[in-house]
């Protein structure tokens, strides 16, 4: 019951936004008694900070899958993940971060702010993983890498296009061609 009520959860905040949508709506399409949301989630808090858990398994499944093989370069590897943000962002449903989106509703909220930043640093630790232990400069690069990619999603907020997930790819071709220069 838990996991269907937070999928149901999970498409209205991330359709509609965290703040438009409330525990009634939540309990209404999941087809529950208010009590049965209650016993799973004791606020909408809560609630939300299952959403973006949920959503960040998801996500990490989504690039863990989407990568190119163990043989690619990690040149490759890394392209790859702003590939899959291009491909997702071509989709009528896509409405870039829901991390972003959410902490932006909900800004003074804790909880939320950890999962959200926990969700940063493990998109930024697996650009790290990627690249060589012995590259120079590799933390940095990391770090460029991953604002990239967090810039391509704050841009596909507002733009609702997948140019920015491809400008971003460019770029981090520049960036890891100048660390990998053949």
């Amino acid at each position: 019951m838990r996991e269907h009520i937070v999928a149901v959860a999970s498409r209205l905040f991330y359709q509609h936004g965290v703040k438009t949508v409330g525990v009634d709506r939540v309990i209404a399409e999941a087809g529950i008694a208010k009590a049965t949301l209650y016993r799973h989630f004791p606020s909408k808090e809560h609630l939300v900070v299952a959403y973006l858990q949920s959503r960040h398994e998801a996500v990490m499944q989504s690039m863990a899958q989407g990568r190119a093989g163990a043989e690619a370069s990690a040149r490759e590897r890394v392209l790859r993940y702003f590939e899959i943000l291009q491909r997702k962002a071509g989709s009528q449903e896509f409405k870039g971060c829901a991390f972003l989106l959410a902490l932006a509703e909900n800004e003074d909220s804790a909880p939320i702010k950890e999962v959200v930043l926990l969700h940063k640093q493990t998109i930024l630790e697996t650009f790290l993983a990627e690249l060589p232990q012995d590259l120079a400069g590799r933390a940095p690069l990391a770090r460029q890498l991953a604002l990239l990619y967090d810039g391509a999603l704050a841009q596909i907020m507002f733009q609702r296009s997948p140019e920015a997930a491809q400008i971003a790819g460019q770029c981090a071709n520049s960036l890891l061609q100048a660390h990998f220069p053949h």
